[in-house]
C-alpha cells in the first residue's frame, strides 16, 4: 500500500467507509463488514471545506511536506507543498479524495 495512515472501520455500503463517527467516501470497497482502512497521503489536501482537524506536526521532504493531522477518527499523513503555510497546532479543513482510500476486510 506504500505510506499511508491505517485505521479499524466497516463498509457501510458500497463506496462508504464508517471510521469511528465519521462517514468517508471510497473509490472502491469490499461487502459491507469490518474492514482496514489506508488513506494515501497523496489524496489528502487541505482547503476551505472538509473534515475539522489540526496540524500536529510538519516535516519537510524537499519540496513537499509530510503533515500529520489530528481529525476526530485519528492521525491522519498528508503531503502538500512545501509552500503550503499550515503549522503545528493551526486549525484546518482536510479533504479525501475517495481514490486515496483503499479498504480491505477485516
Amino acid at each position: 500500500v506504500g505510506r499511508s495512515s491505517r485505521f479499524s472501520g466497516v463498509v457501510e455500503a458500497p463506496g462508504r467507509v464508517r471510521i469511528g463517527e465519521t462517514l468517508l467516501p471510497a473509490a472502491q470497497t469490499p461487502r459491507p463488514g469490518p474492514a482496514e482502512i489506508f488513506i494515501r497521503p497523496h489524496g489528502v489536501r487541505l482547503g476551505a471545506e472538509g473534515l475539522p482537524g489540526r496540524v500536529a506536526t510538519r516535516s519537510f521532504e524537499g519540496a513537499s511536506v509530510l503533515l500529520a493531522l489530528e481529525l476526530p477518527f485519528g492521525r491522519l499523513l498528508a503531503e502538500a507543498p512545501a509552500s503550503l503555510p499550515a503549522r503545528p497546532g493551526d486549525q484546518v479543513r482536510v479533504a479525501i479524495a475517495p481514490e486515496a482510500i483503499r479498504v480491505f476486510p477485516a
